[in-house]
């Protein structure tokens, strides 16, 4: 039997609403990962950093599509299947734009385990700015956002969406992150199946969120969670039947896969 990938988004599909897996997901997830012609696959819009202890905690040792597909990597031989960075210079041109620094409390910038945080961005003056900017020593693929006000959410969506290779979603009224057009969890994921030299029929996905629709529409099986918006749901083949409280995931792939509880 060829290799099976189930890849699976944290926030909203295997994480509780407050960030962390419950007992009774990890022992799933470590139970699947265990048997034969199956390889979970987290693949997540967050950081290495917000992403180990999960990882850790299952027993995994798959790759990790993070940062919604710019950067997959094998934790265990620090092997990296895809890098795609924030340009250096489009950071600094938006660090120098007042219009931007306007809108903005917080700008967070992460690559691997580094990371640079500036908060009160609107209140800074120029030589503080200055300040951060010769603080960059590292390229980023994380560029998240804090708006000052819940109505900048648009406004800045609009602003980055001036670039001709960024574009800027968010979630809630404060926070946000830019990314690159071209670039989805699809994308990270095509890295992981030519790495196991599988194919899109091999794939199972769950996901909840607007960065997950290409590739619920890519997967063989995609998989809308029961807490999903209905325009999500309606993108993906199959719909959770519990949420992602009630351990919506490990559920579906149990009676998909007939394992016993």
């Amino acid at each position: 039997m060829k290799e099976k990938m189930i890849a699976i988004d944290l926030d909203g599909t295997l994480a509780l609403d407050n960030s962390y897996l419950s007992p009774y997901t990890i022992q799933g997830i470590q139970k699947i990962a265990n048997l034969k012609d199956y390889q979970v696959i987290i693949t997540t819009g967050r950081t290495w950093l917000g992403t180990k202890a999960i990882y850790d905690a299952c027993q995994l040792t798959t790759p990790v599509v993070l940062y919604s597909g710019a950067y997959v990597l094998i934790p265990h031989s620090h092997q990296i299947l895809q890098d795609v960075r924030i340009e250096k210079d489009f950071l600094m041109s938006l660090l120098e734009n007042e219009y931007f620094l306007s809108l903005l409390e917080t700008l967070i910038i992460e690559y691997d385990v580094q990371v640079l945080r500036l908060d009160h961005v609107s209140q800074l003056s120029k030589q503080e700015i200055q300040k951060f900017k010769e603080k960059i020593n590292f390229v980023p693929t994380s560029l998240v956002l804090a708006v000052n006000q819940g109505k900048n959410q648009e406004l800045m969506k609009s602003f980055i969406a001036q670039s001709q290779t960024y574009a800027y979603r968010y979630w809630g009224s404060v926070y946000g992150e830019v990314y690159h057009q071209n670039l989805s969890k699809k994308e990270g994921i095509d890295k992981v199946l030519n790495y196991y030299h599988a194919t899109q029929k091999d794939l199972i996905f769950f996901g909840d969120g607007q960065n997950d629709i290409e590739i619920l529409q890519y997967a063989h099986t995609g998989v809308a969670m029961l807490n999903a918006k209905e325009y999500i749901q309606k993108v993906a083949d199959e719909v959770t039947e519990f949420s992602n409280n009630e351990d919506g995931v490990i559920k579906h792939l149990f009676k998909k896969l007939n394992i016993k509880e």
